[in-house]
């Protein structure tokens, strides 16, 4: 375009966006977004099983080398007649040699309820215990013997739970708040002890499932356990007991039978 000097010009144009196009956008990133996030929330969760898992194996090593350091005698969830022993599972870990930080929390814990001023998310199979601390009864509705050695087990080991993820169950309440500090004993034991009412379906961590640790060192997400359909228990060294062995994950079965 010329000036009226005759000189030649260019126009720069300048577009703008439109209020329209702008929504449209937004929209778009939104979409996207929503499409992305799940997938993104699942990787992460992904990475915090693994993460539980590999805390459990690490426990399993400390907790063979006890029973290897001890003519076979399986660390006992409360309590032992052994001088070496101490009044709770996880202090018995930590008295021989588990010192991992944080190595009792599993990352999906949103509870991080615990005692002993730790964040404790596992419980521990409430059948290992020895008959001369059994003056609680806490075992007389279970099997007629706990486990004491590794000795009373065979092929059954790979199906009997150690420890499985059970951040939701604190005392008779699930998700029940209490400080890590001042838990009584009562609560103590309902939160690390690993009873008979136990249902993976009341009390999944991951996917649906739960992080568990077994008596042959494997570990494993599962949606079912196995126990006797007479009393829930998983003592699978028991074979004589009475009553059949049901694999199940439903809720309230344990309860019922």
């Amino acid at each position: 375009m010329r000036d009226q000097q005759g000189e030649f010009h260019i126009r720069s144009v300048i577009r703008r966006f439109t209020l329209i196009e702008l929504l449209v956008v937004i929209a778009i990133i939104a979409i996207l977004a929503a499409i992305l996030m799940p997938a993104l929330q699942q990787a992460r969760e992904r990475g915090r099983a693994v993460s539980c898992l590999s805390n459990q194996k690490q426990m399993y090593g400390f907790w063979l080398a006890y029973t290897d350091s001890n003519s076979g005698w399986i660390m006992p969830c409360i309590g032992s007649n052994l001088a070496t022993d101490y009044s709770y599972w996880y202090l018995g870990l930590q008295a021989n040699g588990y010192k991992i930080k944080n190595g009792f929390a599993c990352p999906s814990d949103e509870y991080k309820n615990g005692a002993d001023n730790m964040v404790i998310s596992y419980a521990y199979n409430g059948g290992f215990m020895f008959r001369s601390g059994l003056g609680s009864g806490y075992f007389a509705d279970a099997a007629e013997i706990p486990l004491e050695k590794l000795s009373q087990t065979g092929a059954e080991a790979k199906d009997i739970i150690i420890l499985t993820d059970f951040w939701k169950r604190y005392g008779a309440q699930s998700g029940l708040s209490e400080k890590i500090s001042d838990c009584s004993s009562e609560e103590r034991v309902n939160k690390i002890a690993l009873k008979r009412g136990f249902d993976i379906s009341n009390y999944s961590a991951h996917g649906g499932g739960t992080n568990a640790l077994f008596l042959n060192g494997s570990a494993r997400n599962i949606r079912s356990r196995w126990g006797h359909s007479t009393c829930g228990w998983n003592d699978l060294w028991n074979k004589k007991i009475k009553g059949s062995l049901s694999e199940t994950s439903f809720s309230n079965y344990w309860n019922n039978n």
